[in-house]
């Protein structure tokens, strides 16, 4: 049944709105309008719309008891046609009410009635590629399987079920020292007591017993092979390696001091000697025979170098005394020893066509001044018979550049020798008058003492002795 018939032409509603099925789709709203009014009979013909398109007010269709209320309508500054809507899209309101689409993010597949978010190829119903927030309650309907099951996800988040377990275990073997299986259904499960020749567990007088007997045990490494034992409390471990993963490998000859040649190889040479039997350590020399440390190692290698070298550094823990050089040996109970030289200076020997233009037995630079006291040799012997703190044996001269003073440390500045003491005096060389006429071409100013004849102190004036005459 039409309920309103216009020309021989159906106007029916649908809902709240009326159709007029003798519109064409392709008639502008101006052509509608105009075909209704020939439907409804309207000679007058009455402009309707403003310039830009818009109507000028409401038009109001009234038959049979219907109206069709047409308003101003908004247009559409770029609404969608036919060739630019996305196969799937799902329409909105975007910015400014303009009907929008995001086909990406929103779609529809009409061909297997899913719906995506953030995909365009839905495999679900709700097919969504990103974080879902539900922030009441997720009712399933609906899972496969039957019977009770639980939901699980798998390695690729699609959430499953499977049978949730009801019974419990259907079976459990055992073995030694645990008894009691098979059990299918009810039963005891147990451990034995350890015995001598049976797995168990340790009962609380064995316990005690064992915790004493590891409390008492004593290790020795007696043997290079075999089994590790136990005999009362004393357990004994060989020392024995077995093969190593990355063995050290290299040779070298009894006696000779081992170092890495390369990451993984040791050898020896005679330059660096350890003389096993008599503890004697040689450096570019493996004759040791009375030595405790011997370096033969040539001296060479820069302008300035040294047999050995000593340039550590005093730490603060040296509170009292630091050594460069350090010699306290002592001899042995019994042994007569003829001599003992702390330090001792050899000629150096030379080479065929070799010369030396200095050595010194003993040298101290002129840089030895950091101290608040600084000595070139110093000797702290008492006096004593045979004790003297410099004793010079040889006929060779003796060179003092400086001041030389006896018995004080505070030299008088205008003097080169001074003697201080209230208790000794001065005493000249002291001969005869023939010794005295003997000493070949004195000096003048020498001064001696006559032992016979004239007895005094004679001074040579430079060309005859003369008596010095106390006034």
């Amino acid at each position: 049944m039409c309920p309103v018939i216009l020309n021989s032409t159906c106007v029916f509603y649908e809902g709240e709105s009326l159709i007029y099925t003798g519109i064409n789709t392709n008639d502008s709203l101006q052509v509608a309008l105009q075909k209704i009014d020939a439907a409804l009979g309207v000679t007058t013909v009455v402009n309707i719309y403003n310039s830009d398109g818009t109507l000028t007010g409401n038009r109001t269709i009234t038959s049979g008891g219907f109206t069709l209320t047409i308003g101003p309508v908004t247009t559409f500054t770029a609404a969608p046609s036919i060739s630019t809507i996305t196969q799937g899209s799902v329409f909105f309101a975007g910015s400014g009410g303009t009907i929008s689409q995001n086909n990406s993010q929103l779609f529809w597949d009409n061909s297997t009635n899913r719906l995506g978010l953030g995909t365009i190829t839905p495999l679900y119903k709700l097919d969504v590629v990103g974080t879902v927030r539900i922030s009441s309650t997720l009712e399933v309907n609906s899972l496969n399987g039957i019977g009770n099951r639980m939901v699980i996800s798998n390695s690729n988040g699609t959430l499953l079920t499977q049978p949730i377990p009801v019974s419990g275990v259907t079976s459990i073997n055992t073995t030694a020292p645990i008894t009691g299986g098979p059990i299918t259904a009810t039963g005891t499960i147990g451990i034995t007591q350890a015995t001598i020749s049976t797995d168990g567990y340790l009962s609380l007088t064995d316990w005690n017993i064992f915790n004493n007997k590891q409390n008492a045990l004593s290790l020795t490494t007696t043997g290079t092979g075999g089994a590790s034992t136990l005999i009362g409390s004393v357990l004994n471990i060989p020392q024995y390696q077995s093969a190593l993963t990355n063995p050290v490998t290299g040779t070298a000859s009894i006696g000779q001091v081992a170092y890495w040649n390369s990451a993984s190889s040791i050898t020896g040479n005679n330059s660096l000697f350890w003389d096993i039997a008599g503890g004697s350590l040689g450096v570019g020399t493996n004759s040791l025979t009375g030595y405790g440390i011997r370096a033969a190692r040539n001296i060479t290698g820069a302008a300035i170098s040294a047999g050995i070298y000593q340039s550590g550094a005093v730490q603060s823990d040296v509170a009292t005394l630091g050594v460069g050089f350090f010699n306290a040996a002592n001899v042995g109970a019994g042994v007569a020893a003829n001599a003992y030289h702390h330090f001792r200076a050899e000629q150096l020997a030379l080479g065929a066509g070799a010369s030396l233009a200095f050595q010194a037995g003993f040298f101290v630079t002129s840089t030895l001044t950091s101290a608040t006291n600084n000595y070139g040799f110093y000797g702290n012997l008492a006096s004593a018979v045979g004790a003297w703190n410099i004793f010079m044996a040889g006929t060779a001269p003796n060179y003092f550049n400086g001041v030389v003073t006896i018995g004080t440390s505070t030299p008088n500045v205008s003097a080169k020798v001074q003697i201080d003491s209230t208790t000794q005096g001065f005493l000249p060389p002291r001969m005869t008058l023939a010794q005295k006429n003997a000493i070949a071409t004195p000096a003048e100013g020498l001064i001696v003492y006559q032992t016979d004849g004239t007895k005094g102190l004679y001074l040579y004036d430079g060309a005859s002795w003369r008596a010095i005459t106390i006034i």
